[in-house]
């Protein structure tokens, strides 16, 4: 005899995990078989009510499904009891348990059908006063073989039954889950189109606005550079006009104003560099601020730049001036000799206006009120003047006639002929006596 098992149905049921009991393992005929086993002790192919109470199976349970009262569980009994602690446990049910329990049920109702008949005709009979109809030669044996075996094939025919049915209930189930798997993956396709089309849709539209953007400053450089040249063929036009001009006047007239301009002498460096700041003026190509500045550095002198806040002015109107004409040579208001001359200009009269490593002499005559460019007193002084730095004499020789043809681009003899009409030339100037009076 076997010894009692120590784990329970019940409570192999309750332990057991979920995932253990869906498995071919737990909730198929096989455990099931061999449950029972465990717990028919004695082996007779019946659980007993002490059997079942030391495998502490639930009265109740023992009672409802001993099906023929006989105080004992069979082996089919056994399974459909098992069957229905896997069902209330929400565990898994094989498909061969499954199947195995459909045939038990089906026998069982075919049977209790088959007893049903039996007992009204047995009552049929007694009402009618007539025994039960006899054998005619057939053996109770025999009818019972052929009893046995019908239900068999009544019994297999809903095994077969049972089997088709959940066949086609789990091919149906299979289908439904096929048909919601594609419904989501064609959703999910459409709302991935969607969102493809509503980036391209996005990416399309900054690359137009990009587009956009680029052609439009295209356009504004090209806008630009027209009236840049717009504005340089009307200067050329109105130089071209004026050189047509000047080549209309009568003979004589020109010949007036060449005469004027002999008598008047060449342009000094200074006089040409106004000239060319007047002429920027009146063509638009100055404001009268930035004017201003040339004119603030071509006209200054020591006392103008006497105080560091003077010194400072002058000096940022110097580097204001200075870069203004590379501009403008840039953009063709001047030619390149021309910016030259007037940045030679400009620095020439900020070295002789800013008080820049003075000598004492000079600091006293600049103290006594005279320029520091004409410590004698005399106001331009011309050419050959002389300055006094403490007790030598120094002579700062300024651009003689020949200088000034240089940088006007006439021909040497020309320019000194013309330095010595000048009134204050070196050429027309006589020695002075002691007196004061002529020589």
């Amino acid at each position: 005899m076997k010894k009692p098992t120590l784990i329970t149905v019940a409570l192999a049921l309750a332990a057991a995990p979920v995932g253990a009991l869906d498995s071919q393992t737990e909730g198929n005929l096989a455990r099931a078989r061999q449950l029972f086993e465990k717990v028919d002790l004695n082996d007779d192919g019946a659980i007993s009510a002490a059997e079942a109470g030391r495998s502490q199976i639930p009265g109740r349970d023992f009672v409802a499904h001993d099906a023929n009262r006989d105080r004992t569980l069979s082996g089919d009994e056994f399974i459909l009891f098992y069957r229905g602690l896997l069902l209330k446990s929400g565990r898994g049910v094989a498909e061969d348990l499954e199947v195995e329990a459909a045939r038990i049920q089906a026998l069982r109702r075919s049977r209790e059908a088959q007893e049903a008949q039996e007992a009204q005709e047995a009552k049929r009979a007694r009402g009618l006063g007539t025994p039960p109809p006899k054998d005619s030669g057939q053996s109770a044996a025999d009818r019972a073989a052929r009893a046995r075996d019908e239900k068999a094939r009544q019994d297999a025919q809903r095994a077969q039954d049972a089997r088709d049915q959940l066949i086609r209930d789990r091919a149906q189930a299979a289908r439904d889950q096929k048909a919601r798997e594609d419904a989501q993956r064609a959703q999910d396709a459409r709302d991935q189109l969607i969102g493809d089309r509503a980036q391209g849709a996005r990416d399309q539209k900054a690359e137009l606005n990009a587009q956009r953007a680029q052609d439009a400053r295209d356009q504004l450089i090209r806008d630009r550079a027209q009236a840049a040249r717009d504005q340089k063929a009307e200067l050329d036009a109105q130089r071209a006009a004026a050189a047509r001009a000047d080549s209309a006047q009568p003979k004589g007239l020109r010949d007036q104003a060449q005469g004027q301009n002999r008598a008047q002498g060449p342009m000094t460096p200074g006089e040409r560099a106004q000239a060319y700041v007047k002429r920027l003026l009146q063509g638009g190509r100055l404001t009268p601020q930035k004017a201003r500045d040339f004119y603030s550095v071509l006209l200054a002198d020591a006392r103008q730049a006497a105080t560091p806040e003077q010194s400072k002015a002058l000096r940022s109107a110097l580097k204001r001036s200075k870069d203004l004409i590379g501009t403008l040579v840039l953009n063709g208001d001047l030619s390149a000799e021309e910016g030259r001359q007037l940045a030679t200009a400009l620095d020439a009269r900020a070295r002789a206006a800013l008080p820049e490593r003075a000598g004492p002499a000079t600091e006293r005559g600049r103290a006594a009120g005279r320029p520091r460019d004409d410590p004698g007193g005399t106001r331009g002084g011309g050419p050959g003047a002389v300055r006094a730095t403490g007790e030598r004499k120094t002579k700062t020789v300024r651009p003689t006639g020949t200088d000034a043809g240089k940088a006007s681009g006439k021909p040497a003899e020309k320019a000194k002929g013309k330095a010595s009409e000048r009134p204050g030339g070196q050429a027309g100037r006589k020695p002075k006596s002691r007196g004061g009076g002529n020589g």
